[in-house]
């Protein structure tokens, strides 16, 4: 029996040797408190954290390692712990390490002896220090990047809106002295600088517009004015708009829908301006001779239309820089058309303000599908 008990005995102390290795050279730091809540044992890992010698913890309330204004909050969890009804995390609690400085820390307390928890507890001790200040970097850059944009937003919509008005000024005019409302321009060349000054300001008022559009849609101003709309209607109503410029382009351009399409419940105006912006879109990439289709379709409770063209096309990595604002693909320098590379984005960005979700295929030297495919919600029998 006598060996027996030695070797029981032999290794319950090995278990004891291998319990406090793990303890000390864990991660996280443990103090053992006595039933006065004074310390009686400290691991490696919180000396290690924290900077104290053991002996300078050895018989110390565990509250000298906390703020003064913390005590009292710490005496009643240690008494709860004590009498067996607290043994859960303490989060977002303070430590003092040896210089001074204050670490966020969780700390779980653990009776000792389970049955008899008066007799002392153990603190485990999760410094979470740099976890929260990670958390509050993010928390601080979410706060930055958000304040920015609402400044951004602002800064567009004040610009857009001071521009407008001196914009409409020369459009009003230039159209008079374009029609001659007032008399005639006897100078040829004067004639032609007027037109292209209309053409000039129409088209930085379309940007303008554009940008507040943007602005109102990142700012959650953006208000749709929805109504039954046909599709169809819609799309002869771009092929329109867009004629002087799909015969200056030499491209063909069709619309194919299928029978049982049905009306959508939408903003119009927002709508065709969707359309207009994917139809010019394809217009400035298709080749002279080539064909776009605007493809007005039904697929089950959806409704959705779709403009397919036989232009240059795109890469993957082309697709993604096209759907950022100001982004345009390839060298603007060589080719004939400009452009601000903001009808996508809108488009993409007027799409998700009626629930709908723009998708992009595209081969480079094949061509490309854009495709907005709306919420059956929208869908009106």
């Amino acid at each position: 029996m006598g060996g027996e008990s030695a070797e029981t005995e032999r290794r319950l102390a090995e278990l004891e040797r291998l319990l406090a290795f793990i303890e000390d050279s864990g991660a996280v730091g443990v103090l053992q408190l006595d039933s006065r809540a004074r310390i009686r044992r400290v691991n490696g890992a919180f000396v290690r954290r924290f900077g104290f010698e053991p002996d300078e913890l050895i018989s110390q309330p565990a509250t000298m390692l906390l703020p003064d204004e913390d005590h009292a909050l710490a005496e009643r969890r240690f008494a709860d712990a004590f009498a067996g009804t607290n043994g859960h995390d303490w989060r977002n609690w303070r430590v003092r390490s040896r210089d001074g400085s204050l670490h966020t820390v969780i700390i779980d307390s653990v009776a000792i002896d389970q049955a008899h928890p008066e007799r002392g507890i153990d603190l485990i001790v999760t410094d979470v220090t740099e976890h929260e200040q990670r958390r509050y970097e993010l928390a601080r850059a979410r706060d930055a990047a958000e304040i920015a944009s609402r400044a951004k937003s602002a800064f567009l919509a004040n610009v857009s809106h001071e521009l407008r008005t001196p914009l409409n000024a020369i459009l009003g005019f230039s159209e008079i002295m374009a029609y001659g409302l007032l008399g005639p321009i006897n100078i040829p060349r004067y004639a032609e600088y007027v037109t292209d000054i209309h053409r000039s300001a129409t088209h930085l008022l379309d940007i303008i517009n554009a940008l507040l559009d943007l602005a109102k849609i990142e700012a959650g101003r953006m208000e749709l004015r929805e109504q039954i709309c046909d599709l169809r209607d819609i799309a002869q109503e771009v092929l329109s708009l867009l004629q002087p410029r799909i015969e200056s382009a030499g491209t063909e351009v069709a619309i194919t829908t299928q029978e049982d399409l049905t009306p959508l419940l939408g903003d119009k105006t927002k709508l065709r301006q969707m359309l207009v912006n994917l139809v010019a879109n394809a217009l400035k990439f298709t080749p002279v001779e080539g064909s776009v289709t605007i493809d007005l379709f039904r697929s089950g409770d959806q409704l959705g239309f779709a403009v397919v063209d036989s232009g240059i096309g795109m890469s993957e990595p082309e697709i993604d820089q096209a759907l950022e604002p100001f982004r345009q693909v390839g060298d603007t320098l060589a080719r004939p058309e400009g452009g601000t590379g903001l009808g996508l984005p809108l488009t993409r960005a007027l799409a998700v303000a009626h629930g709908a979700e723009l998708s992009i295929e595209s081969s480079k030297g094949v061509g490309t599908r854009v495709q907005v495919l709306f919420p059956a919600s929208r869908t009106l029998s």
